[in-house]
């Protein structure tokens, strides 16, 4: 009498491949996604901080004009070119008015001034933020 036997070979199958190249797949773009939103996070960060760096340097600006005035869009644009320069970064300071463009660039800082009143005696600055397509204001009155 002839006995039957399964004879099953020793490797995977095509399908068993697919399949787990798939899951491999789909698990480096959680981790590539995961790692991207992390490094906007820490750019809006970033931005935050110069948000107040911005506004001390907006301050000193205001210390150093003869009549105790805020810097006019011109002169803040004039001044943060010297300043783009030494820290190596790129400012784009446009009218208070204009939104933020989506998505913000990796590299630039997108800021919105406009000063309040007509002795310009505040000021009202919005920095861009890269992750949530928001903003940071600061209000000085």
């Amino acid at each position: 009498m002839k006995k039957l036997t399964n004879k099953k070979s020793a490797g995977f199958t095509l399908i068993e491949i697919v399949i787990v190249m798939a899951i491999a797949a789909l698990i480096i773009l959680v981790v590539i996604q995961a790692i991207s939103g992390a490094r906007r996070s820490q750019r809006d960060g970033a931005r935050r901080s110069e948000a107040a760096r911005i506004s001390a340097y907006i301050e000193e600006m205001k210390t150093n004009d003869t009549v105790g005035r805020y810097p006019t869009l011109t002169q803040v644009n004039n001044q943060m070119a010297t300043y783009d320069a030494a820290l190596n970064t790129k400012y784009n300071i446009v009218a208070f008015g204009t939104a933020c463009p989506a998505p913000v660039a990796a590299d630039v800082y997108q800021v919105g001034y406009r000063t309040q009143g007509t002795n310009r005696q505040g000021y009202d600055l919005r920095v861009c933020l890269e992750a949530t397509n928001g903003y940071v204001n600061i209000n000085v009155d």
